[in-house]
């Protein structure tokens, strides 16, 4: 009874999350309509993989494993979820194509497993699956012997099944690399095994001690100097160092202009370590970067000079020193020879940055300058390159010109349920911590609406029904449209995530999909939770595993269609909105890049200049950076703890407060990671942002949480600054050199970084 009743309730769950992600014409299918195209591609997907492609086997684990020892063949699992977008894809564009057919039915017993199933949420814990689609290799006795994680093509899919039919793959090099090999081929092949197994950071670590033990003679060989001019980052490391004592014979065996670049970019990189940011402060190690200067003097490394003054520009900008920048800019262009996008490029950030009219009115004349120089030449790119100098001149001498002028839209819609006594629509807009109400106006008596809203900041806002029904809408020059079904007479109001259209304008139609993607997500949650909590039969720790897991994966996808939608909409001032929703790291380089875009698009906009100014601080804890620093008050009031106080060892941070009910829900979650790693070298340092202290001490009382305790003075304003989050629990763990690798991570995620961390 109890696995009927869980089986019924999991596909409940899995259908309703059987939505993917479509065009724009196609997103407001109702869940009919998305069942019947999930039903459509899944039958089209059996019967394509039954005439041409991988045939897979009907029948459990166990019978999998049975056949794989009649028969002597390797296993092959298709670890699948059934609302992974990745995974429908492989399994209609991949697996139903003959030649991967002829080669995996020949050689494997294929085998797909639902991971979100009782039997494969066990068996993915056992295997380490944490990521979807996720493809195993087993021997005749059940041991993974080979994995890729993500969806590859033809030609990858084939090779890495090649690889585990000759038992040659990721745990056949794990031995390998253990045992002591170290020749190149297999280096080479192991981090494309590595990378393939989403394990790349283990690869990056592999490549830089893997030099560290060769015969520094064989670098200038073709393939040790391809792995070194690929991976080697570091200035200072050895190999660079050795590359550059001995460079002659590196020129000698491998052409000038190669080498002569990679130590270039190498000494490059290097002049712009001596800028550090702490508490949206930053210092400039002015002695450090001299010394770095003198040492780079002395060499004769190819454009140093170019690297020294590009360097001391980039401090003079960012020390805000813009007597210096517009000296040392003048001099370099009466020297010729600049690109011409990077004196642009001078323009472009002291107009954003620097309001002094004078320094303004300098570097405006050295933009025009440029251009008439270039207005003799007839070439269509030195054309073009002279009107954006005129351009650029002219936004730095009139920015009032370019400043967008307050302007009146009208606010209009219709309500169809009027609320005697509530009947009002008011504009909101966030302000600091706090909301202003900008505007209202009364609905009338057929229910419609309409306001006339003098808008001085373009940007985010919203739009409030009867104090409750509220939709996000971008207000600048463009009319707006929103209806609202309304509260009615009914005694409560009933809260419901719903979606609200929203009309008007193009930076409209992005408030309309966050908005649609935000309903989406939240409903999905809620059935879940009700679907799962419904299951009586089911403990309360299954379900809230369950709940936990599948909400985490809804998150995920939620964020991955954020992300798709602000790729569509680049060009849009209001795309800032999707791209403040994009914490994750794994979309730093979609933000950057489409912030990039829009400064360029929009540089008088206060909401990307916003954007940009919260951007810089997120940059600082970026995984990889060093771990902002503080030291914070012990519960025994005998001294303070910070994270340096921890170099050396891996520690995790869990910021948290008393009040907070998911914080105590996770605090099992981190005794259980405490239990497991701490003898292992991991330690544990929890951050209270409680207000009432006395409530902090009684929470520590009744968790009795074995390891450290700090409050945050100003309920923890300080550290929220440092660390960037607004809710918690939010878990932080940091490597034993001080580096942030990790963030927001909770439980079975915390785990599997922890055992990452400590292998």
């Amino acid at each position: 009874m109890m696995k009927s009743t869980f089986l019924i309730a999991f596909f409940s769950i899995m259908a309703f999350l059987g939505g993917v992600r479509v065009d724009a014409q196609t997103i407001r299918l109702n869940t009919a309509d998305l069942k019947a195209i999930k039903a459509q591609m899944e039958t089209s997907d059996k019967q394509a993989a039954v005439d041409a492609g991988i045939r897979f086997f009907n029948g459990t684990w166990k019978e999998a494993l049975a056949e794989a020892k009649k028969s002597g063949k390797t296993i092959f699992m298709d670890c699948y979820t059934d609302w992974c977008v990745p995974c429908k894809r492989l399994s209609k564009e991949v697996f139903t194509l003959k030649e991967v057919g002829d080669y995996f039915n020949e050689h494997f017993v294929n085998v797909k497993m639902d991971m979100g199933t009782g039997e494969g949420k066990t068996m993915g814990k056992q295997w380490g699956v944490n990521a979807f689609p996720t493809l195993l290799f087993f021997n005749t006795e059940g041991d993974v012997i080979h994995r890729i994680v993500g969806a590859p093509d033809l030609k990858i899919l084939l090779a890495e099944g090649k690889r585990a039919v000759e038992r040659k793959g990721y745990a056949w090099m794990n031995e390998q690399y253990a045992s002591g090999n170290r020749e190149l081929a297999f280096i080479q092949s192991y981090m494309e095994v590595l990378s393939l197994a989403s394990e790349s950071r283990k690869a990056e670590n592999i490549c830089v001690d893997y030099f560290k033990t060769l015969d520094k003679n064989k670098l200038t060989e073709r393939e040790y100097w391809d792995f070194f001019r690929k991976y080697i980052k570091d200035v200072d490391d050895e190999t660079a160092v050795y590359v550059y004592k001995h460079r002659a014979d590196f020129i000698a065996a491998l052409g000038e202009k190669e080498v002569n670049k990679k130590i270039y970019s190498l000494y490059n990189s290097g002049a712009y370590r001596y800028w550090k940011e702490q508490e949206g402060q930053g210092t400039f190690d002015e002695k450090g970067f001299e010394k770095y200067v003198k040492r780079l003097m002395k060499s004769d490394v190819g454009g140093k000079e170019n690297i020294v003054e590009d360097a001391r520009m980039f401090y003079a900008e960012k020390q805000g020193d813009w007597a210096s920048f517009i000296k040392m800019a003048t001099e370099r262009l009466d020297k010729g020879g600049m690109s011409d996008f990077i004196v642009y490029n001078w323009g472009i950030r002291l107009n954003v940055e620097c309001q002094d009219p004078v320094f303004r009115e300098a570097i405006a004349a050295l933009m025009e300058r440029r251009a008439k120089e270039l207005s003799t030449s007839t070439e269509p790119s030195d054309i073009q390159m002279m009107k954006s100098f005129e351009s650029i001149a002219d936004r730095i001498r009139h920015p009032e010109k370019y400043k967008k002028q307050s302007s009146v839209v009208t606010i209009s819609g219709k309500v169809n349920a009027l609320r005697p006594g509530e009947n009002v629509v008011q504009v909101v807009k966030q302000e600091g911590r706090s909301k202003q109400v900008i505007d209202s106006c009364t609905i009338q008596s057929d229910g419609t609406y309409e306001m006339k809203v003098t808008v001085k900041n373009p940007g985010l806002y919203e739009l409030d029904c009867q104090r409750g029904q509220k939709a996000t809408i971008w207000l600048g020059d463009e009319d707006v449209s929103v209806d609202f079904p309304g509260f009615g007479t009914s005694k409560f109001k009933v809260m419901c995530p719903a979606y609200y259209a929203v009309k008007g304008g193009t930076n409209n139609e992005v408030l309309d999909v966050l908005n649609w993607e935000s309903m989406r997500f939240m409903r999905m949650v809620g059935d879940i939770g009700r679907v799962l909590y419904g299951c009586k039969d089911l403990s309360a720790e299954t379900q809230r595993e369950l709940n936990e897991t599948l909400g985490n994966t809804c998150r995920a996808e939620y964020f991955d269609c954020i992300s798709h939608w602000a790729d569509i909409y680049a060009d849009r001032e209001s795309v800032v909105v999707l791209l403040s929703q994009l914490q994750d790291d794994k979309y730093n380089a979609v933000v950057e890049r489409i912030a990039k875009k829009l400064t360029e698009a929009y540089p008088n906009s206060e909401a990307v200049r916003n954007f940009n100014i919260t951007l810089e601080q997120k940059k600082r804890l970026y995984e990889g950076m060093p771990a902002p620093e503080f030291s914070l008050l012990t519960a025994d009031g005998k001294s303070k703890l910070g994270p340096s106080d921890f170099r050396g060892k891996v520690l995790v941070i869990d910021f948290w407060a008393s009040w907070c009910g998911p914080c105590r829900g996770e605090i099992p979650n981190v005794k259980k990671a405490y239990e497991t790693y701490h003898e292992k070298g991991v330690e544990f340092l929890s951050v209270s942002i409680d207000k009432d202290e006395v409530a902090w001490r009684k929470a520590l009382e009744d968790e009795q949480m074995p390891w450290c305790q700090v409050l945050a003075p100003q309920a923890g304003k300080e550290v929220k600054e440092l660390y960037q989050f607004s809710a918690i629990p939010f878990i932080v763990v940091i490597d034993r050199e001080g580096k942030i690798v990790g963030k927001n991570l909770r439980g079975q995620i915390l785990l599997n970084k922890l055992e990452e961390l400590t292998r």
